[in-house]
């Protein structure tokens, strides 16, 4: 449990410095709501990696080389908190519900056969992550 909460504030203070302060930066709380179809497992099952990421509307380096890999039967196997951890997920609609020893939400607002737009708030910070499927 202590490692997590290490590796979690460690995360979040490389995020804060890779990202410097924004000073004037508007709080921006409202969400945008987006029109997916309902997706299936199968349509995100594979690995996806990470092509560009940002927080709060400002891209991020600090996930360069970080991937989701959803595999067969609600399990996942992520390193975007730094190091590699598998987990379970369900996935309701376009909302991807992780679980285990950090339990987060992704939504789905966009999904093509090989892109895909995750979203998802974490310690008060908005992240969008555009993945492409891995061959």
């Amino acid at each position: 449990m202590k490692c997590n909460f290490f590796l979690l504030c460690l995360f979040t203070c490389l995020l804060c410095l890779s990202c410097g302060n924004g000073g004037d930066a508007p709080n921006n709380t409202e969400e945008t709501t987006a029109t997916v179809p309902q997706i299936s497992d199968a349509a995100i099952q594979g690995r996806w990696n990470v092509v560009q990421a940002s927080r709060n509307d400002k891209p991020t380096e600090t996930l360069e080389g970080a991937f989701f890999d959803f595999k067969s039967g609600g399990r996942m196997l992520t390193n975007i908190l730094g190091e590699e951890q598998e987990m379970d997920y369900q996935l309701n609609e376009n909302v991807i519900n992780q679980s285990g020893s950090q339990q987060l939400k992704y939504t789905i607002e966009r999904h093509t056969g090989n892109a895909m737009t995750l979203t998802m708030t974490m310690v008060g910070f908005n992240f969008r992550f555009d993945l492409q499927k891995a061959e």
